[in-house]
C-alpha cells in the first residue's frame, strides 16, 4: 500500500464528526502487494490513534488524530508528516 492512502483507511475507522485538528504520520515501512495488514484503534488523552501492523507485527503507519489545536487560530487544520526510513 502506497504511503498516501494509509489515512484514506484510517478513516473508515474513526468515529463520525470526530473534532480533529492536526494529524501526525509516523511511517515505518509501505506494505507490500498481498501482505496482510491489521488496523489498530487506541484512544489517548489528546485525540485517537491507529496504528497498521503486518502479520508480522511491524507497525507500518501510525497515525493520531489530535482534538486540540496547537495554534493561534482554532480554525486552522494543520497536517504534519514525518517519514521515517527508506525512501
Amino acid at each position: 500500500m502506497n504511503n498516501a492512502n494509509y489515512l484514506r483507511a484510517a478513516e473508515e475507522f474513526l468515529p463520525t464528526n470526530f473534532p480533529c485538528h492536526e494529524v501526525d504520520i509516523v511511517y515505518n515501512k509501505e506494505a507490500m502487494e498481498g501482505e496482510i495488514i491489521t488496523p489498530y484503534l487506541y484512544s489517548e488523552e489528546n485525540g485517537i490513534g491507529i496504528s497498521f501492523e503486518n502479520q508480522s507485527g511491524e507497525t507500518l503507519t501510525r497515525i493520531m488524530l489530535i482534538k486540540e489545536v496547537m495554534a493561534l487560530k482554532s480554525d486552522l487544520f494543520f497536517i504534519k508528516v514525518l517519514i521515517s526510513g527508506k525512501l
